[in-house]
């Protein structure tokens, strides 16, 4: 057997078939051509969303950005501000996406802006990037549209607009999109939290809870419902350690939390050691009992 290369750079397979004839010697019998095909390059995006997954974010970030010096784009812009919020660089995270924006404008990069705002503690701008999000989801009838009513209803409950908020809501709870059992828990913490009457709000809580039983957000609620209306320590520690179970929310809910908190006029310096301590501070149910107790003294002060 001999293997040849021809010119595309397929190979040749060459079975001999030596008779027994004289005449016949080293006479080729049959020759069967069997192509390989080329398999396609891993492009650097490939790579970059790979590593990602995989938690290795330094690593994603040098390949998306050989990506984009290869060839700029919407989705390579966007998915490297997707890594710089991973690595907590939100400000290169925001310039991104509205760098995306040059491309390509989508109500998905606008709900995504929001989200960073969020994480910055700037609500209005928050507020503004669900709104566009809506606008452009509104007119193609977006599968999401009800989840950026939610963002949008969110925002506008963070900035104390519950007379705002409260249509807005009723808009994401009308959405078909969402049927995700989580997402509607969601929908119903903010509408305990922008009902007027007090009594509704624990019910909405538990509506959440009856949805999603681990719904972190409908736990703290609770937890700061019972702390701040019944001064029932014990029981608001039970929903505050619920709430961990999503740890990831609960650490997202510091950081936003203590932002907003820090961009308030008038601070003593006692709050500012504060918010100091909660936001470097390991984070568990007592401190999490702290930062509600604060938030409260805040918002009657």
């Amino acid at each position: 057997m001999q293997l040849f290369e021809n010119r595309h750079d397929n190979l040749i397979r060459v079975n001999h078939t030596i008779s027994k004839e004289p005449k016949m010697k080293n006479k080729i019998v049959s020759i069967h051509s069997t192509p390989t095909t080329p398999k396609a390059p891993v492009t650097p995006f490939a790579l970059a969303k790979l590593l990602f997954r995989c938690g290795l974010y330094a690593a994603a970030l040098h390949f998306i950005n050989k990506q984009i010096r290869a060839q700029e784009n919407a989705s390579s812009y966007c998915f490297r501000a997707r890594i710089y919020a991973a690595m907590g660089k939100t400000e290169k995270a925001i310039n991104d996406v509205e760098t995306s924006f040059r491309f390509l404008v989508t109500p998905e990069a606008y709900n995504f802006l929001g989200e960073l705002y969020l994480d910055m503690g700037n609500l209005e701008e928050a507020s503004k990037s669900f709104e566009r999000a809506i606008d452009l989801a509104s007119g193609i009838k977006h599968p999401m549209l009800g989840n950026y009513y939610l963002s949008l209803g969110k925002a506008l409950i963070s900035q104390k607009k519950h007379l705002l908020a409260e249509p807005i809501i009723n808009h994401a709870l009308l959405q078909t999109d969402i049927t995700n059992k989580s997402l509607r828990a969601a929908v119903f913490v903010e509408f305990g939290l922008i009902n007027s009457h007090a009594e509704i709000r624990p019910l909405c809580f538990n509506k959440a809870l009856k949805l999603s039983p681990n719904c972190a957000a409908a736990h703290i609620e609770l937890g700061r419902y019972t702390l701040l209306s019944e001064g029932d320590i014990s029981k608001a520690l039970m929903h505050f350690n619920k709430a961990f179970t999503d740890r990831a929310f609960v650490t997202a809910y510091f950081k936003r939390s203590l932002s907003f908190i820090a961009k308030m006029r008038t601070i003593s310096p006692e709050v500012k050691d504060q918010i100091v301590f909660l936001r470097f501070c390991k984070k568990t149910p007592e401190t999490l009992l702290e930062l509600v107790k604060l938030e409260e003294k805040l918002s009657n002060g």
